[in-house]
């Protein structure tokens, strides 16, 4: 869903309304609305009245167009090779198959994942977004999408890789990979992007229609700004190219760094439905359930602050386990996945990856979030929170043969619950 129709949705559901309770909606700056409504007042969508404050209706036009797209749905259709016209919807449906065999989410909540990543244009800002940091769970995502770009994209290159780009020899490196492979894909994760890197993006950007999505935590907020005022420069004062990079950035997310208890504090704000504030895309996820949102009831939150807790444990080596003693030194960075009968094996995981990131808590809130809505409840309860864990760590549990991180991680709850919860 596109800014513009986020906003004529809203304009939609009033009988009227004005600038500042549509702004309520979305974290976005306010020239980037009075944009929004001058494009939609120009098409003929929406009118305005000639009162201080104006408030803002539907046209004729724009109802229908309203009533279009409250039927208009996220399916996929099936393609034929001759009725294949962008390559991008293969790539929406491939996502959506991979998501789907790896985790399990509420339909809605599935096709709004594999849907908005692919969107054309910017979707701003994403602070607490459960979509975007859907997309980069435990790195996965971007790996999915660098595998799907590599079978469609035939012969054509693609990068899938970690950039920072803050010095001379990473801008080197960067230039010669635009320039020796016109037709590389970044499905990338970026530190800083601005100045001169930012002008080699650019240049290899121009007529390409595939989409580019940027996920990663910047050290500092202030370079989070700086590569977002760079972005808004590029918009107001360059040509062709610079549009052509704004208009591929789809996701970029940063998460300050949090205390365990501010952590303990983010399913306040996400289940918050007063609170809006949390860019356009998690205030789209809220504002299309507003009249089915599960609650954040308070067991969950028990449980989500206990498994927090024990997250912190983990990280600082104050190791909970129902495992016997250890006999190789183990640290966060070396966590040791043990097999069924509890025996040390040699298969090791870093923690920090896993359960450290604002991923991590977001994840589990997503999913949660999903059972309630799949089984109709009105609650998310413990045991959602719960099976989220499960769920979170399954392609561990496949992969090794041991679910004792699921263990750690729930340590003091009733264990044996999360067994006994059936999908």
């Amino acid at each position: 869903m596109s800014l513009e129709d986020f906003v004529l949705r809203i304009i939609g559901d009033h009988e009227k309304i004005t600038k500042e309770d549509i702004l309520e909606f979305c974290e976005t700056s306010q020239g980037v609305i009075n944009m929004t409504l001058y494009r939609l007042r120009k098409k003929g969508l929406i009118k305005s009245s000639m009162t201080k404050p104006a408030f803002y209706f539907l046209s004729e036009k724009g109802k229908k167009y309203y009533e279009d797209m409250l039927n208009r749905t996220f399916e996929f259709m099936s393609l034929s090779e001759k009725e294949i016209l962008e390559k991008k919807e293969i790539i929406k449906e491939e996502f959506k198959r991979e998501i789907r065999s790896q985790i399990i989410l509420d339909n809605d909540l599935l096709e709004i994942f594999t849907v908005l990543p692919f969107c054309r244009g910017r979707c701003g800002r994403n602070r607490l977004g459960i979509t975007a940091q859907f997309i980069g769970d435990c790195g996965r995502g971007k790996d999915m999408l660098h595998e799907i770009y590599k079978d469609i994209m035939d012969s054509k290159k693609v990068d899938c890789r970690d950039f920072f780009v803050d010095g001379k020899a990473n801008l080197k490196e960067l230039k010669s990979i635009v320039e020796s492979y016109p037709d590389i894909l970044f499905v990338d994760e970026i530190g800083v992007l601005f100045n001169s890197p930012r002008r080699a993006y650019q240049k290899y950007l121009d007529n390409k229609d595939f989409p580019i999505i940027f996920m990663g935590n910047p050290e500092t907020e202030k370079i989070d700004i700086e590569m977002c005022s760079s972005f808004e420069e590029i918009i107001e004062h360059t040509s062709k190219s610079g549009k052509s990079i704004s208009d591929r950035v789809n996701l970029w997310i940063y998460f300050p760094p949090l205390t365990l208890e501010e952590k303990k504090e983010l399913p306040k704000i996400i289940f918050n439905k007063k609170d809006t504030n949390l860019g356009i895309i998690s205030s789209y996820v809220q504002y299309a359930f507003r009249n089915y949102d599960p609650t954040w009831t308070t067991e969950a939150q028990e449980y989500f602050n206990l498994i927090l807790e024990n997250a912190e444990k983990l990280l600082n080596g104050e190791r909970k386990t129902y495992c016997p003693g250890k006999k190789k030194k183990e640290t966060p960075e070396r966590y040791i996945l043990r097999g069924k009968r509890g025996n040390l094996s040699e298969k090791w995981i870093n923690l920090h990856s896993h359960i450290e990131g604002a991923r991590f808590m977001i994840s589990i809130m997503s999913i949660a979030r999903g059972l309630a809505m799949r089984d109709l409840r009105n609650e998310i309860l413990g045991r959602d929170v719960l099976k989220a864990i499960e769920l979170k760590f399954d392609f561990l549990k496949k992969l090794y043969g041991s679910d004792y991180l699921i263990r750690d991680l729930t340590f003091g709850i009733e264990n044996k619950k999360i067994l006994e919860v059936k999908i």
